[in-house]
């Protein structure tokens, strides 16, 4: 962690509250001096906590229109720099030059601003390569 910055002990001293993303990384910043009261202090981990939010999985609309078809899985928004676009062009190669009887999926929101749709849709009216081989869910 290297030296810690006056500024660093100050923010420790007087936050109403500082947040870990473990239990491992409390206990290090204490180590290194960063000693903060329990009562201010909070593990948040990283990620979901799949027992506290378990619900019955749901099949998409549209699953049966895969059956036995293979298929890509992108997840996530579309920002730019999730570059969605380039499994775009990843699959324009798959049927172009392989003959793959695949399809993309691309499975979560778009965002109103950074977000890639323009690109997406000049590279699907610009390839035709995207005729029965190309479908895509939005969520």
């Amino acid at each position: 962690m290297g030296a810690l910055s006056p500024a660093n002990r100050l923010v420790f001293a007087t936050a109403d509250g500082i947040t870990f993303p473990s239990h491992s990384a409390a206990q290090e910043a204490a180590q290194h001096g960063l000693l903060v009261p329990a009562e201010r202090s909070c593990v948040t981990y990283i990620g979901v906590n799949h027992e506290l939010y378990a619900s019955e999985p749901v099949l998409p609309d549209r699953w049966a229109e895969f059956g036995r078809v293979p298929f890509i899985l992108m997840l996530g928004t579309n920002f730019r720099h999730k570059n969605r676009a380039y499994a775009l062009r990843l699959l324009e190669v798959l049927i172009a030059r392989h003959g793959w009887p695949g399809k993309l999926v691309l499975a979560g929101p778009g965002v109103g601003w950074g977000g890639s749709q323009a690109e997406e849709t000049s590279l699907l009216k610009n390839h035709r390569s995207f005729g029965p081989g190309w479908s895509t869910w939005r969520r």
